[in-house]
């Protein structure tokens, strides 16, 4: 049974709220890493994580994205459907990151943040990829999809709040 068209507008919309959240989901804990990097303490009141420390874990966004398109792309492109590989990819993402901040251990937060950035670097591609295929002149409307990185920029003050009430109500978790 075939499908009607869908809407161009309302395919456009959609590609750009998920554009959105895409960035978003990454600039809501990525602007404020440093800072809770270098404020980490453990029970006896002691730095977990050392000075230099920060600028190793932020490099472990350029091993994840050397290291994925060897195995994600096959996966992608053969065996799931790129939505679903998206699902699959983000909820392990989130799974991870909650892990991560249970970690006090330098190698351990190092190997985790690895593993985090296996399976959100390659989301960046595939979101493209649907963004392409779903737009029927890519060249033109792309743009307008992917309006810059003004999520990261947005997505600072909603961290900064939330943290900011986690701290006002206690750690409830």
């Amino acid at each position: 049974m075939l499908q009607p068209p869908a809407n161009p507008m309302l395919v456009r919309t959609r590609l750009s709220v998920m554009m959105f959240l895409q960035y978003f989901v990454w600039g809501a804990w990525w602007v404020t890493l440093a800072t809770y990097l270098s404020n980490a303490t453990a029970e006896d009141g002691h730095r977990i994580f050392s000075a230099t420390f920060v600028g190793t874990a932020y490099g472990t966004s350029a091993i994840g994205a050397m290291i994925t398109p060897f195995f994600i792309g096959m996966i992608a492109d053969r065996f799931f459907a790129t939505e679903r590989l998206l699902c699959v990819l983000h909820l392990l993402g989130a799974g991870i990151i909650w892990y991560l901040s249970s970690i006090v251990s330098q190698q351990s937060f190092y190997l985790v943040m690895i593993l985090y950035f296996v399976t959100y670097m390659p989301t960046l591609a595939l979101t493209n990829s649907l963004s392409f295929h779903h737009l029927s002149d890519p060249t033109k409307e792309f743009p307008a999809i992917r309006f810059g990185h003004d999520r990261l920029d947005c997505s600072r003050p909603i961290s900064r709040f939330a943290l900011d009430c986690r701290k006002a109500m206690g750690s409830v978790l």
